[in-house]
């Protein structure tokens, strides 16, 4: 229930502070901006009154269990027992700030506790009576069908999102197609070569000790050459020196001793030359295995180089292609388990939406009679009222696909809130042929259609407090009277809290408040500004009989007044 409204600097407001109270409270004179604007409407710096630096406007409104359930949803701080504060300022730069409970929310927030607040209706109200996701709405909360509905969204946006997901996960696998054939491509490449830690190392000290094999199997057989070649050897020369020594010593025995030392120096020169020449024989070169390791050598300092000069620097990318490649498998195999979940679902959705959409159909009779009673009601008597519905119509991909496999395939479009849209159709008069209600409704038609959806669904709204600005539009006399008299049956439906505030224009209405606040216009020191007087039986007496005679208090007025408000 709303408590109080205080409003400064905004439009022709300087300063007011209404007090509310339960039952019928109806506001006569001038309009007021503040309700809509607490609740989130689009403020607009032109709204501040001429010569301020910003304009605020503050609700207070009793705090209920739906409420606090929503606060502690939305992490927003309250107390059980205390009153709630909803505040809305308008800077001269164009912004605006929301505070609820002294805390600063995004304006949106204020919109998403609106309808726990109160429930804002206005002579061409678009958000409830002309759009046509709001009738569907509307006929769910007259059915108590919220819990199905709700079902059927939570399935639906849990479909949507999995659906999202396969889409972003088809995109992300067919776009890195290439990426993963390149990867798998270098990855091949290191792990056919296959390196190992400390490898490098190894295969260069071998290749070494293998090329010092050869190189000692060179000079052996160099000084083999040296000892025992054809020509010009120490051993030819030797044989050379001692046949000359050999005919020096048959002449002289003295040197019989130079004989025998040159003959035991060829004795030593030949074993020499066999010992260098079976070195050289036993120490073989292995040239494939040189060729091996060169081999080897080339593929990992190839690979090296390529993949940041290092082992370490090679393994590293290693891991990381390791890792993308797994990344990407683990899509596709997510992939392919997404898909038959997003069956799965598909068929859970269609069994919540069918059962919901027959019941509305069951529904839809039922609001139709009660809407044509209550139109009776209101001095439409021949009025018509029914609700059409039509196959849920995707729009931008909004809608979900299902294939009924009991109905040869038959495919369904499920939207967000089941399988059809619905409208509100309806005649004015007798011969007229019904039409959707935005292309057929007066002002005063509008009004009074507006007053009985709300008669009728105010026991199942979770709101207590109905706002109606100017409901009584465009009707007077014994419509006006019966308008007054739904207005009343809400209050009586309604819980012990049930309000109502009505900012009207008739005295029917005026004279069946519980309170009657006066909003007038006045220039004071050549400025205009409103004021708000909660008025007293004398002073409603007045404002009625003006409202009667259109501004002259005349005595008969004045007694139709009286006799209204005893009414």
């Amino acid at each position: 229930m709303l408590l109080e409204l205080k409003v400064q600097n905004l439009a022709i407001i300087e300063s007011i502070e209404i007090r509310f109270a339960p039952g019928l409270n109806v506001l006569t004179g001038e309009t007021l901006a503040a309700l809509d604007l607490l609740l989130g409407g689009r403020s607009d710096k032109d709204l501040i009154r001429t010569g301020k630096e910003e304009a605020w406007a503050e609700a207070i409104f009793e705090m209920d269990e739906a409420l606090s359930q929503l606060l502690k949803k939305l992490d927003l701080p309250f107390e059980p027992q205390e009153p709630l504060s909803i505040r809305r300022v308008i800077q001269n730069n164009g912004r605006s700030r929301s505070y609820i409970n002294c805390v600063t929310v995004p304006a949106h927030v204020l919109k998403q506790i609106a309808p726990y607040l109160l429930d804002f209706g206005r002579q061409h109200e678009q958000s409830i009576l002309l759009s046509a996701e709001k009738h569907l709405e509307l006929l769910d909360r007259y059915g108590m069908l919220t819990k199905q509905r709700n079902e059927v969204q939570e399935a639906y946006e849990k479909i949507k999102k999995l659906a999202q997901e396969y889409e972003d996960l088809r995109s992300q696998v067919s776009y890195r197609a290439d990426r993963n054939a390149f990867l798998q491509f270098q990855l091949h490449g290191i792990l056919k070569v296959d390196p190992q830690e400390g490898e490098e190392e190894e295969l260069n000290a071998e290749l070494k000790r293998l090329i010092g094999i050869e190189e000692r199997r060179k000079l052996a057989q160099q000084a083999a050459r040296i000892l025992d070649a054809q020509e010009d050897s120490i051993k030819e020369n030797l044989n050379h020196a001692i046949t000359l020594v050999k005919k020096l010593a048959s002449g002289d025995p003295a040197l019989n001793h130079v004989l025998e030392d040159l003959e035991n120096s060829l004795i030593s020169i030949e074993e020499a030359g066999s010992s260098l020449q079976t070195y050289r024989q036993n120490m073989r070169l292995d040239s494939e295995k040189i060729k091996e390791i060169q081999t080897r050598l080339d593929e990992i300092i190839t690979l090296q180089h390529r993949y940041g000069g290092s082992f370490e620097s090679m393994m590293a990318r290693r891991k990381e292609m390791e890792k993308e490649l797994k990344v990407l498998e683990e899509k596709e195999k997510k992939l392919q388990k997404i898909g038959p979940y997003i069956e799965q679902g598909k068929s859970q959705l269609y069994k919540l939406a069918l059962p919901l959409s027959q019941k509305r159909k069951e529904i839809a009779k039922s609001l139709s009679m009660q809407i044509c009673q209550e139109l009776a009601d209101l001095a439409m008597e021949q009025a018509k009222f029914e609700t059409r519905f039509s196959d849920f119509a995707s729009q931008e991909n909004a809608g979900i696909v299902y294939s009924d496999p009991e109905k040869q395939g038959q495919s369904f479009t499920i939207g967000p809130y089941g399988l059809e849209q619905a409208s509100f159709w309806m005649s004015a008069n007798v011969g007229e042929e019904l039409r959707p209600l935005q292309n057929v409704a007066s002002g005063g038609e509008l009004s009074r259609i507006l007053l009985a959806l709300k008669h009728v669904l105010s026991k199942v709204l979770s709101v207590q407090t109905f706002v109606f600005d100017e409901i009584d539009s465009g009707v007077s006399g014994t419509a006006a009277a019966l308008i007054a008299q739904k207005l009343r049956d809400i209050i009586q439906k309604g819980q012990n809290s049930a309000q109502i505030i009505s900012i009207s224009h008739t005295p029917q209405i005026a004279a069946t408040a519980d309170c009657h606040f006066y909003v007038e216009k006045k220039t004071k020191e050549n400025r205009t500004m409103t004021e708000v007087r909660l008025l007293d039986y004398e002073q409603r007496i007045q404002e009625i009989a003006r409202m009667l005679s259109g501004g002259h208090s005349q005595e008969a007025a004045l007694e139709l007044a009286r006799q209204m408000v005893k009414k």
